[in-house]
């Protein structure tokens, strides 16, 4: 893991395809990950 974004985006998510597009092509990798709080970032580093 590179970079880890830690905060809920949700809200610009929704409004953006272009965004929702590139968290999920980032999530898909192990360089750049979109997580919704420090849990989600533990459980994540574990798998």
């Amino acid at each position: 893991m590179g970079l880890a974004v830690v905060g809920d985006i949700s809200r610009h998510t929704t409004a953006s395809t272009a965004l929702r597009d590139f968290v999920r092509e980032c999530d898909r990798n192990r360089q750049t990950w979109f997580v919704s709080d420090l849990d989600e970032l533990g459980e994540r580093l574990k798998g």
